[in-house]
């Protein structure tokens, strides 16, 4: 009877330890670096919760900014004034929310010990802009010569953002010792960079924004499983 409990007690042990250690591999931590082609640079932590071993649910934080930057500048309707904006960048989104669902293949094992898997990842979700829509202070200078000190100023703000966006995310992913994640992949994504801007107005105009239809683009990032 002893060696039956001490047996019970044994199988216990070893099946909270195994369900530890599955509870250990439902979260992951990643960071990614990319460019697309707008083109611009794209930083987005994110974190991961699998509840079964193939399907999880994503939040990252997408961080952007274009590579070329400059103010918008122009002279008033009726030549006297010449504005500019006050901010050294082009009114793109820096910040956006990105939910997503992940689907994720069986790997593909392979080293020594089994303890490398490759398997791909393909990521569906959405994108969204904080905040919505941008906002500008305009500083006016007299349009002669010498004169650099700004005389008016004006706040514009844009209306009618769009608030959400979808993209899709493929990915290799390459699993090391069952912890350590290292990825390569392509985005593909309707989100607009200038949407907040679209309807910003100096002067009766608005102000003029790349815009290309669809988003592309390539990124490297790194993980941890726990």
């Amino acid at each position: 009877m002893r060696s039956i409990l001490i047996f019970i007690c044994l199988i216990f042990s070893f099946g909270g330890q195994g369900q530890e250690e599955e509870k250990s591999q439902m979260w992951k931590v990643e960071i990614s670096g990319a460019l697309n082609n707008y083109p611009a640079w794209e930083v987005e932590p994110s974190v991961t919760f699998l509840p079964i071993p193939y399907v999880g649910i994503t939040m990252g934080l997408l961080f952007c900014n274009t590579i070329d930057r400059g103010s918008y500048t122009g002279t008033s309707k009726d030549g006297l004034w010449f504005w500019d904006s006050d901010r050294d960048d082009p009114g793109c989104h820096f910040f956006a929310l990105r939910p997503a669902i992940q689907l994720v293949t069986p790997a593909f094992k392979f080293g020594k010990d089994k303890d490398t898997g490759l398997s791909l990842v393909i990521s569906p979700g959405l994108t969204i802009p904080l905040p919505v829509n941008q906002e500008f202070n305009i500083d006016y200078i007299p349009n002669s010569p010498g004169v650099w000190i700004p005389q008016k100023f004006d706040h514009i703000k844009n209306k009618g953002g769009k608030s959400l966006f979808y993209h899709i995310k493929g990915m290799l992913s390459l699993d090391i010792n069952r912890q350590y994640i290292l990825s390569a992949g392509y985005a593909f994504s309707n989100f607009d960079l200038y949407s907040g801007g679209r309807n910003l107005i100096v002067e009766g105009e608005r102000l003029s924004m790349p815009k290309i239809r669809f988003m592309h683009s390539g990124f490297l990032s790194i993980g941890y499983r726990f």
